[in-house]
């Protein structure tokens, strides 16, 4: 486990994290305390902690937005998102392109099942 500060609105916060994560932390710390700094710009009377929950709905907004446009990317292009576990976006592969790798394995099953024939001598 790694322990590392993250600086968010002016404070220091100490977490603990798994190893070779402290980046991506920081990284993430480093958006809310921009999101922070946004919510901030509405009045100097802001609190830290309403401060913080508008950073955290900006931030759920941003999520919200994401993930309708990639349900309607995937609703428009079923291609577009492969069925792996991580479900992590994979490039659109067009129609045209699979029917060439089909049929270029037809052929290729046909000239292996070729080879695996005895020669006739003549």
């Amino acid at each position: 486990m790694a322990d590392l500060t993250l600086d968010i609105g002016g404070r220091s916060y100490p977490v603990t994290c798994r190893d070779g994560e402290q980046e991506h932390i920081q990284s993430l710390a480093a958006m809310i305390d921009d999101q922070l700094r946004k919510a901030s710009a509405g009045g100097p009377a802001m609190t830290e902690v309403r401060g913080l929950l508008f950073a955290s709905l900006f931030l759920a907004d941003a999520l919200k937005e994401k993930e309708a446009q990639l349900a309607q990317a995937t609703s428009e292009n079923p291609m577009q998102v492969s069925a792996k576990a991580s479900d992590a976006p994979t490039p659109a592969v067009p129609a045209g392109a699979i029917r060439a790798l089909e049929s270029l394995a037809e052929r290729v099953e046909a000239l292996a099942e070729a080879l695996e024939k005895p020669t006739a001598k003549a």
